[in-house]
């Protein structure tokens, strides 16, 4: 389910039932604006019990305007397999990374079929598609899944914001692989005077010609390269497993950087044996990028892979 779509649904048929109420009053019709009241009644209802619903499952809506897509009767077959592709690219590459942390140059990319969205309808107004996630079990918390499509989403709105600080912000969080998959998108709509609209539970958004433009100078301005660590010790000072961000004190310098979903969990693991590494030096596998954004000066990104031992102390991680 697209939250925003469904609500913007139930808006145009509240809309037309508010007219038919109008309508059947003017004419002497009690009985018939009655039923009315009683169908704007029950879409009321809707309406107040999907605001207050969290989605948890992935979904996301592509519109597609511009040289493929003819009004909303159809849209070239090559065209939209190519650009569904290329945004599943996205999701795959944003999923593995969110799982496993660091992605090798090239290869296959880890946990590809569980990354792989559905195409449950089609979505009219120009043209475009509905993908959502194949499960439909409801899930206390998001599922890795959407929060995969969510970064894909937000990725492509940050490479093409019009604020340089925006897509800045985003480099920190992509890697070579991630950084290719977001090219490949924006030329193929390049490459065929084609725009899109993203609509999920966050955003509605519309990514035009002139974006598209900015999108690809920027990623092609970028580079993005990673180094294979040894595993480094330091002195962890800070650490936000939901947020997946920490703070470590390395050879005199504090750092900075997001974690893997593996390292928050063995912190968390930590913490309930009450053994916290906050504080103590740790053996840690960090992953280290160098990214040098369009037009902005090169700088290292941390992230911290995997706590492989707690120093100071007689903790390991060894079971985790």
């Amino acid at each position: 389910m697209i939250r925003k779509l469904t609500r913007e649904s139930i808006e145009v048929d509240l809309a037309n039932i508010n007219r038919m109420i109008d309508s059947a009053n003017e004419l002497g019709d009690f009985v018939g604006a009655y039923q009315f009241s009683k169908r704007k009644e029950d879409l009321e209802n809707e309406l107040a019990n999907l605001n207050a619903s969290h989605v948890t499952n992935a979904g996301v809506a592509l519109f597609f305007s511009g040289e493929p897509v003819l009004g909303s009767k159809g849209i070239s077959t090559d065209f939209a397999g190519r650009a569904l592709q290329h945004f599943q690219e996205i999701v795959t590459k944003s999923f593995a990374t969110q799982t496993v942390g660091k992605l090798g140059e090239r290869g296959k990319v880890p946990f590809d079929k569980e990354a792989n969205l559905l195409v449950t309808g089609i979505a009219h107004g120009s043209f475009g598609f509905v993908l959502q996630e194949s499960t439909e079990q409801l899930e206390i918390f998001d599922t890795p899944l959407k929060e995969a499509v969510d970064f894909a989403v937000a990725a492509i709105v940050k490479s093409s914001s019009e604020d340089d600080d925006v897509f800045v912000e985003l480099t920190e969080e992509l890697n070579h692989r991630l950084l290719l998959a977001l090219s490949h998108f924006f030329r193929e709509l390049d490459n065929h005077n084609a725009t899109v609209r993203l609509v999920d539970d966050h955003r509605d958004h519309k990514v035009d010609d002139t974006a598209i433009d900015r999108a690809r100078l920027r990623i092609a301005g970028t580079t993005i390269e990673e180094e294979e660590e040894e595993p480094i010790e330091g002195t962890l000072i800070g650490f936000m497993p939901t947020q997946k961000r920490f703070e470590m004190i390395l050879q005199d310098e504090i750092i900075s950087g997001s974690t893997t979903e593996e390292a928050a969990t063995q912190f968390n693991n930590l913490v309930a044996e009450s053994a916290t590494p906050i504080g103590y030096k740790c053996l840690v596998q960090m992953e280290v990028r160098t990214i040098k954004p369009f037009n902005r000066e090169r700088r290292n990104v941390y992230r911290l892979l995997s706590i492989e031992k707690v120093l100071d102390s007689s903790v390991s991680t060894d079971n985790r």
